[in-house]
């Protein structure tokens, strides 16, 4: 039996010793890193435009052997701005998950039977759950896995979402296959070849008939054409993330461990959308390419935007690309057209209060992103 502690580290004082935790016991040694005491003081440090975030800690002697953190972030709702925030970082040791105890009942629970006192995910999720509504933020997310999501709806107050079918799309590539069915290696490098040629060829179909006077250029734009993109989209019904220009740079320029691609489309030198991608590994030699976000004019094509990304990576060896949307949406219709294929349903927890539950009364375009949390 091991006796756990817990730590309020706000401060981001032990962030080093919970990047560890987390990296030798929930990553692959050969993909790129996920954590670091740098990214935890990005996202969680004063240099969030959201503000300072929150994390909480369980230790042994010392070490941690369990996590969370919650990253503030600006959220708009029917057009009203709040201070929001994503929970996240939830990892609890898998040598202490059935054996463990806590060495103090939690002050909210003195029954040594309740879930606040037996499990660590669950004491260190209500921790930080009270200490941010306590300083004001009104709307707390995620996006769990299906380790946690028991947990979250059954024992500490969440609620999915339901008519939120947001959604998981996957494009395989050739080497998927092969990776998949090691017998097909030895014909590979035709198939390769095949493959980008057929892409080149349907991207050259597709960009003279489709999205003709659209300029496509690898870079991020300026910030006023993102301020101005975003003041012409901003949405007045439904959740967004506040997506201005210090969102986009914060998000994806300053980040310390991912490298993202920008992709802008210029019309009439009037940006009119903007696109970020991530290539990454998760080991074993699969790389991914993640469409993490866009914003673009309704106008404008996404499946010309997908083309436009296969093509662009089609000479490197990708395992698959993804992305999130909803099921329904028209994202979605254009997915399918272009060799995509929906995975699994993405579920989107809230924290369940009464602003909440009437803030999300009624159905609307929910729009999370990939990159509106942080899985990639």
């Amino acid at each position: 039996m091991e006796y756990w502690s817990t730590i309020e580290d706000d401060n981001l004082i032990n962030v080093d010793k919970m990047a560890f935790f987390l990296q030798s016991e929930f990553s692959n040694s050969e993909a790129d890193q996920i954590w670091s005491a740098e990214y935890f003081k990005w996202k969680l440090g004063s240099h969030n435009p959201a503000g300072k975030g929150y994390i909480s800690l369980a230790t042994v002697d010392d070490r941690v052997v369990g996590s969370i953190s919650l990253t503030k972030k600006r959220i708009l709702i029917n057009g009203e701005e709040y201070l929001g925030a994503e929970i996240g970082d939830s990892y609890t040791s898998i040598s202490i998950r059935r054996r463990g105890r806590p060495f103090h009942l939690s002050p909210f629970n003195d029954n040594p039977k309740s879930y606040l006192n037996r499990s660590i995910f669950g004491r260190l999720v209500s921790d930080v759950r009270r200490r941010a509504e306590i300083d004001g933020v009104s709307i707390i997310y995620g996006s769990p896995n299906a380790n946690s999501y028991t947990g979250y709806i059954k024992n500490l107050n969440f609620f999915d979402l339901e008519w939120c079918v947001n959604t998981l799309f996957m494009r395989p590539s050739l080497g998927y296959f092969v990776k998949r069915y090691p017998s097909l290696e030895f014909i590979s490098p035709l198939f390769r070849g095949i493959e980008s040629f057929l892409i080149k060829i349907h991207k050259s179909i597709h960009s003279r008939i489709f999205n003709r006077g659209i300029i496509y250029k690898y870079s991020m734009p300026p910030e006023s054409m993102i301020n101005d993109l975003w003041d012409r989209l901003k949405p007045a019904i439904g959740f967004s993330l506040v997506r201005d220009s210090t969102y986009w740079r914060y998000r994806y320029t300053n980040h310390p461990l991912a490298e993202y691609s920008f992709l802008s489309l210029y019309e009439n030198n009037i940006l009119v959308g903007i696109v970020v991608t991530r290539l990454y590994s998760i080991g074993d030699g699969k790389n991914i390419v993640s469409i993490a976000e866009w914003m673009c004019e309704s106008r404008i094509g996404f499946g010309s935007i997908l083309i436009e990304i296969v093509n662009y990576y089609r000479d490197f060896d990708i395992y698959y690309f993804n992305f999130w949307t909803g099921i329904s949406s028209q994202e979605a219709k254009a997915a399918r057209r272009n060799m995509f294929f929906s995975s699994k349903r993405i579920p989107i927890i809230f924290a369940d209060t009464e602003q909440v539950r009437s803030l999300l009364a009624n159905e609307f375009e929910m729009k999370i992103y990939l990159g509106s949390t942080d899985n990639v």
